[in-house]
């Protein structure tokens, strides 16, 4: 039996109890509208085919753990015995309550209740799109990753939300760890041949003497469980003055943070992130692109909804035609 959880968050933007909470906080956001952008929230009309994903391509997961403010999909059956339908007030402290901060959403998933040591984290716009087994995630119950070192500069202002809260993260990393004391000592998970060509970026910055930052793949992202446990301990007030923001703000911690302070413990195994699949800010002139990935042996795709896609309908509809074309029973987990 396998003792991979899959945790994945999930809102209903359109149901009317939500509008109005959101409505009501909405004036405690900072001036980034992005935060706030209805891209943020908005739901695509394809959830269902993302349990079909995983019934049809990862059915030895041990227990979906589906995280919502309060919704259930019409078209889910609760009753399946792999799903846990988990409410924010089920595991997030009532001083954060309510959020429409992923950030404070994700940096508490520690707390969910009977949630294994080993889980892998989805957004509900991230898809298995071929079969995977149980090591392409997890081997030697370490999580597969790539450690290839980037330097996280922002290209817009429109980014600032982002580039200062992995510049918080990287100032976390730095404070408790020496870097040439961490590539030392994990020599083979730093240089692995098998980043191919991005090797080159770790030998330049060797010499650097911080972590200035680490190449990602927006992508379902393995996760030990120890590790938020690990970063609650040793960063309490940090985390907490996070999950305290209503919306996704500047300079607050992501769950990122969790990500690279696994990759500097060395509690990964390298892997090649050209085979962990692809990612596509969706829009009208690569939707066609998009779709492919659900036929050609892509092995997760993510379909991000953002400000630029200005025909959201259209294209999720392509989408929507076909994933139908690619699974169109229904799985065990709808009604």
């Amino acid at each position: 039996m396998s003792d991979i959880d899959f945790v994945v968050l999930w809102v209903d933007s359109l149901d009317p109890t939500w509008q109005a909470s959101f409505a009501q906080y909405k004036g405690e956001a900072n001036d980034c509208t992005s935060t706030t952008h209805p891209s943020r929230f908005r739901d695509m009309g394809i959830f269902n085919y993302w349990f079909r994903c995983v019934e049809n391509y990862a059915p030895w997961v041990r227990k979906i753990h589906l995280v919502t403010c309060g919704q259930i999909p019409s078209w889910l059956d609760t009753r399946h015995e792999k799903l846990n339908i988990v409410y924010h007030s089920d595991f997030i402290p009532e001083e954060y309550l309510p959020t429409f901060n992923s950030n404070a959403i994700e940096l508490n998933l520690h707390r969910i209740k009977d949630l294994s040591e080993k889980f892998v984290l989805f957004n509900d716009d991230m898809f298995i799109t071929s079969p995977l087994d149980e090591g392409f995630y997890f081997e030697n119950n370490y999580p597969n990753d790539f450690l290839i070192i980037k330097k996280n500069l922002p290209n817009s202002i429109d980014d600032i939300v982002m580039s200062s809260s992995d510049f918080l993260n990287l100032s976390v990393i730095n404070s408790y760890f020496n870097k040439k004391k961490v590539v030392r000592e994990n020599k083979n998970k730093y240089y692995s041949l098998c980043y191919g060509r991005r090797i080159i970026k770790n030998f330049l910055n060797r010499k650097e003497r911080l972590f200035e930052g680490f190449y990602s793949r927006h992508l379902p992202q393995p996760f030990l469980k120890s590790t938020f446990e690990e970063l609650w301990e040793h960063e309490d007030t940090l985390l907490k003055n996070t999950s305290c923001e209503k919306f996704r703000a500047p300079l607050c911690v992501t769950q990122y943070l969790f990500r690279y302070w696994q990759l500097v413990n060395g509690k990964f195994n390298p892997k090649n992130p050209k085979d962990r699949g692809v990612y596509f800010n969706l829009l009208s002139e690569n939707i066609s692109d998009a779709v492919t990935a659900l036929s050609n042996g892509t092995a997760q795709t993510c379909f991000n909804d953002t400000e630029k896609l200005q025909d959201f309908y259209g294209v999720t509809a392509v989408l929507k035609n076909a994933f139908e074309q690619e699974l169109s029973q229904k799985s065990g987990f709808e009604l």
